[in-house]
């Protein structure tokens, strides 16, 4: 009897250690949640990398956040002057690399046409100015809901070839750009300046510096919607050459609003629809149609717009 307690003693000791043995795996359950932790932060520093790419654009609202971005661009001008009232297409391709060391290219080709023999003697595309643009990120602070971010901006405008409505010219272009996120909200401020050249068709408006100063408000409405309104002043300095004949007599300076609404379509591209509408019209409107300055939104008339932005 004795011998059959003993043996139920032992089975009983034997079966709570092993229950004992499996309450253990509570503590393997840690384990495995720390790596999630950790995942999260790098979701976390790459949503605040992702949100430092997009404030350092520079053209257009709503763009995707990839190391390769690209934009295909169509706007319709509506030119009304002395000379002529029609519209210009405008055609546009940009491109935005990141190099992930804090400096980054913006590429910019653009084509337009027209049915105004005025303008051209050719209904198709006339080609444009290749743009590119080198961006330096000098300053970036805070975290996504309250980014703060400083760019100088670099680059060149070259001259077109053979175009009725490219310039001939090719132009250096200095710039700085801040933007500053308040959570769903965004303030952007930008300046370029051009330095000019000399235009090598002798027909051409041969114009002294050029200057555009932006301000931005941008709202995310949503994850999938987007406004932004933009106002901006371009100068263009009177030419101080003595040996053209076609220069700009006087200084003047053009007026613009621009409204914009980004659209997600998809989790990589984003359709992107806007308007320009002049505040202050040039004092010589008909002169500076000889300048060429068709992809500079309100220059020559108010416009509409839309583009396709792609993420890669």
């Amino acid at each position: 009897m004795q011998k059959i307690i003993l043996s139920l003693l032992l089975l009983l000791c034997l079966t709570q250690t092993s229950f004992a043995l499996v309450d253990y795996s509570s503590e393997e359950n840690v384990v495995p949640n720390r790596p999630q932790k950790r995942s999260i932060n790098k979701t976390s520093r790459a949503k605040s990398k992702s949100v430092r790419s997009s404030s350092s654009r520079s053209g257009g609202s709503y763009v995707p956040t990839g190391m390769f971005d690209v934009k295909i661009g169509y706007s319709t001008i509506s030119l009304e002057s002395e000379l002529t009232t029609s519209k210009v297409n405008v055609f546009e391709f940009n491109g935005h690399f990141e190099t992930g060391a804090n400096i980054y290219f913006d590429a910019k080709y653009w084509m337009a046409d027209t049915s105004s023999e005025d303008l051209s003697d050719s209904s198709e595309g006339q080609a444009g100015n290749p743009e590119v643009i080198m961006g330096f990120n000098w300053l970036s602070f805070g975290g996504s809901g309250n980014f703060t971010n400083i760019d100088l901006l670099v680059g060149i405008r070259l001259a077109a070839e053979d175009s009725d409505l490219g310039s001939s010219r090719t132009d250096k272009i200095i710039g700085v750009s801040t933007v500053k996120r308040f959570n769903q909200f965004a303030l952007g401020l930008g300046y370029k300046y051009y330095l000019t050249g000399t235009p090598n068709n002798e027909t051409e408006l041969n114009i002294g510096n050029m200057s555009k100063l932006s301000a931005t408000i941008g709202w995310m409405v949503s994850n999938d919607i987007q406004f932004e309104l933009e106002g901006a002043v371009f100068k263009v300095e009177s030419s101080d050459s003595i040996t053209k004949l076609n220069v700009l007599g006087e200084t003047d300076s053009i007026g613009t609003i621009s409204p914009k609404l980004g659209l997600k379509l998809a989790r990589l591209v984003n359709l992107n629809l806007g308007a320009t509408f002049i505040s202050k019209k040039p004092k010589n409107g008909d002169r500076l149609i000889g300048a060429n300055l068709w992809d500079v939104p309100g220059v020559y008339g108010s416009s509409i717009n839309a583009s396709i932005a792609i993420s890669i």
